[in-house]
């Protein structure tokens, strides 16, 4: 299974919804999976905050005015996790 997200993860833009669906498996087991990918250093993840400039989840980077390290208290209910293979 994780060879299966890696390669939908190298070929296209897909949301997690949609790669659960192409594998027949629910959102749960696949965020699993994207953990266990993240863990073993396969896979990265960062935010996308569109109604807050943007932050990406790493205040230091981004210049936003939050000081929380993980920025948790600036991500909006519209952000969403964006994965990118290493």
């Amino acid at each position: 299974m994780p060879e299966t997200i890696l390669e939908l993860l190298e070929t296209g833009s897909l949301t997690e919804s949609q790669i659960a669906e192409k594998m027949g498996i629910t959102t749960e087991e696949l965020k699993a999976c994207m953990e266990y990918l993240k863990q073993m250093g396969y896979i990265r993840s960062t935010f996308i905050n569109p109604t807050n400039g943007g932050c990406s989840g790493n205040c230091g980077s981004c210049g936003s005015s939050c000081h929380d390290s993980t920025c948790q208290s600036a991500i909006s209910p519209s952000a969403y996790t964006v994965w990118e293979v290493i």
